[in-house]
């Protein structure tokens, strides 16, 4: 779970990796706040946006 941000990292064999280390930088040149948790009805991803970002 540590490593799902990472450039190249994925579970997919077709996957390439950056799809969320491109999401995570993007989301820290705007000062965003997210995380990633598992739920019982898959993964949840919560991004949070200050009022000033905006």
């Amino acid at each position: 779970m540590n490593r799902i941000w990472d450039t190249y990292v994925s579970s997919d064999r077709e996957g390439t990796g950056l799809g969320l280390a491109i999401c995570k930088t993007i989301l820290d040149l705007h000062h965003y706040g997210y995380y990633v948790e598992n739920t019982s009805r898959g993964v949840k991803f919560t991004i949070t946006i200050n009022k000033k970002s905006c």
